[in-house]
């Protein structure tokens, strides 16, 4: 019983397409200001989950695939992705959770026992979620009876919101101290504010 690899909790995804209402009666002004079109998408969702693993054999069942989970500490959360850590060896007390360096705190973990598996949980971890806006604005010219064109400016990721992906998933070193990179987050999900234009000829 888990969450499922796949498991975004909460998504919110919105599309609009606005005629712009500028309208002028100038022939020279109107064909400037008239006609164009907004169209926007917005997608909002949670992290998706991930399981913390060991980065070493502890259960000793000499398998190629490191199955190995830890122990979630008594009194800590299971998924420890807020507020600051406990701290313990390696990981010092206070340091912030719930950013691109320290996603969670490892020292909600600990060791399991040589020959045993850990007690945690699969996926009980949830990485950090999407915020994305894009928009664009399209305006179509009569060229003459036959041919059309229509030009197109897209933004994308209009918030130049940093949508981070899953952090390194293994929180303890093989001596069970917390692991330099535990919970650390090396790329994103969405690229940065880019804009792009496209000028189509339809005849």
């Amino acid at each position: 019983w888990s969450l499922s690899d796949f498991d975004s909790r909460h998504a919110v995804v919105a599309n609009l397409s606005y005629a712009v209402p500028f309208r002028s009666g100038s022939k020279a002004l109107g064909a400037v200001v008239n006609g164009w079109t907004l169209d926007g998408i917005g997608t909002f969702t949670s992290g998706m989950p991930f399981t913390a693993r060991l980065a070493s054999s502890v259960s000793r069942d000499l398998s190629q695939y490191l199955a190995e989970r830890p122990n979630l500490n008594p009194g800590t959360n299971q998924n420890p992705n807020s507020g600051r850590s406990i701290g313990c060896t390696g990981f010092p007390a206070g340091t912030p959770l719930a950013n691109a360096n320290n996603w969670y705190d490892p020292c909600s973990s600990s060791l399991p026992a040589a020959g045993t598996y850990g007690n945690l949980g699969r996926n009980t971890i949830v990485g950090p979620g999407v915020a994305d806006v894009d928009l664009a604005l399209e305006k179509s010219f009569k060229l003459r009876e036959t041919a059309n064109a229509t030009f197109r400016a897209e933004m994308f990721n209009i918030m130049n919101h940093t949508n981070l992906g899953l952090p390194n998933t293994n929180p303890l070193g093989a001596s069970g101290a917390a692991s330099p990179s535990a919970g650390r987050i090396t790329y994103t999900t969405t690229s940065s504010r880019q804009l792009q234009f496209a000028l189509r000829i339809s005849f």
